[in-house]
């Protein structure tokens, strides 16, 4: 008789938020107490003169696993733009230009070949 897989439950390890921009920073945190240390204060902005942002950076939901930031709808219609245009026919116009020589050149060229 073989022995049972014992599978442990899944850890969800992303929540779903309603609205990100309300989610407060918790005070206890590690990262908030050294960014205290540090001369940060609620409602200031970061950076040396206090010109940064206050609000904190909202993050977006992902779908599946494609990078952060993806557009897809917009760079395939540019990607489609790009590729209809390099599939367009472009007539090129070439006239092939000669250097002059003599025929005494000429016969010496034919000679080394």
């Amino acid at each position: 008789m073989l022995p049972h897989k014992i599978t442990k439950p899944r850890k969800v390890l992303l929540t779903k938020m309603e609205n990100p921009a309300e989610h407060k920073t918790r005070n206890d945190s590690k990262a908030m107490k050294i960014m205290e240390r540090m001369g940060f204060a609620h409602g200031e902005g970061l950076g040396k003169n206090k010109q940064g942002i206050t609000a904190p950076i909202v993050p977006r939901s992902r779908i599946g696993r494609r990078g952060l930031g993806i557009e897809t709808e917009q760079q395939q219609k540019e990607f489609e733009s790009i590729l209809n245009s390099e599939l367009e026919s472009k007539p090129v116009q070439e006239t092939p230009e000669w250097l002059e020589c003599s025929e005494s050149q000429r016969n010496s060229i034919i000679e080394h070949q």
